[in-house]
C-alpha cells in the first residue's frame, strides 16, 4: 500500500543519514512534507543535515522548484536525468547548466526526426519521415527521438521532442512531446514554449 510505505519511511527517517535523494518530484515532495509533519520539523535539514543532492527525472522540475525549496534549510544541488524503459538517454553533466548530455555508448542507437510539417501530422510521424544521425543535427532545432536498442527496440518513437543546445557536447533540452503542441498554421508551438509564455 502506497500510503503505508510513505508512513513507514516518514516514521524511520530519523534513523538514516541521507545525502542524496532520487525520485520523481511530486512523490519526493509529498514524502518530505510527510517527514516534516511527522517529526514536527521546520525543514528537512533538521533531520538530514548531510542532504546535498536531489536527482530527478520524468517531468520538468521547474513547477516544483519553489515548493521543494521551502522544505529545505539550505540550497542543494539538483541533477536532472532523462531515462525511459528503453534506456538511459541523458543526464545533467554540470549542476549550473540546464542541459543534459546524451549517453552515446550504452547500447542505444539514436535517430533524430525534425519536428516539422514535412515529418509529422497532428503529432503522428509520417511514413516517409526523414531521420538524421547525430552528426547531421543542428543546434536550436527541434527533433523527435527514435531509439533502437540492443534489447530489441527498433526505431521506437519515444514521443519526446528535444533540442540540441551544444552539438559538440551532445547536450540537449526536452522541449515537449510530439502530441502536446499547438499548431494553427504550422508553427508547432511546443509545451515548453507555452509554459514559458504563461
Amino acid at each position: 500500500n502506497w500510503d503505508n510505505k510513505l508512513e513507514e519511511i516518514a516514521e524511520n527517517a530519523k534513523k538514516w543519514d541521507i545525502g542524496i535523494i532520487v525520485g520523481v518530484p511530486a512523490w519526493i515532495q509529498i514524502l518530505l512534507e510527510m517527514i516534516l509533519k511527522y517529526h514536527k520539523l521546520k525543514h528537512i535539514h533538521e533531520i538530514w543535515p548531510n542532504l546535498m543532492v536531489y536527482v530527478h527525472g520524468g517531468v520538468s522540475f521547474d513547477p516544483y522548484r519553489k515548493g521543494f525549496e521551502k522544505l529545505l534549510g539550505r540550497p542543494i544541488y539538483y541533477i536532472e536525468t532523462y531515462l525511459a524503459s528503453e534506456g538511459f538517454i541523458a543526464y545533467q553533466a554540470l549542476p549550473k547548466r540546464k542541459t543534459m548530455r546524451m549517453v552515446l555508448d550504452n547500447g542505444v542507437f539514436y535517430e533524430f526526426v525534425p519536428f516539422d510539417d514535412s515529418n509529422f501530422t497532428n503529432g503522428e510521424i509520417k511514413p516517409n519521415a526523414k531521420a538524421l544521425l547525430i552528426d547531421e543535427v543542428e543546434e536550436g532545432k527541434e527533433y523527435a527521438l527514435l531509439l533502437s536498442t540492443c534489447a530489441g527496440a527498433w526505431r521506437y518513437l519515444i514521443g519526446d521532442v528535444i533540442k540540441f543546445v551544444s552539438k559538440e557536447e551532445s547536450e540537449i533540452i526536452i522541449t515537449g512531446r510530439t502530441k502536446h503542441f499547438l499548431s494553427l498554421c504550422g508553427e508547432h508551438l511546443s509545451v515548453d514554449n507555452m509554459n514559458k509564455a504563461i
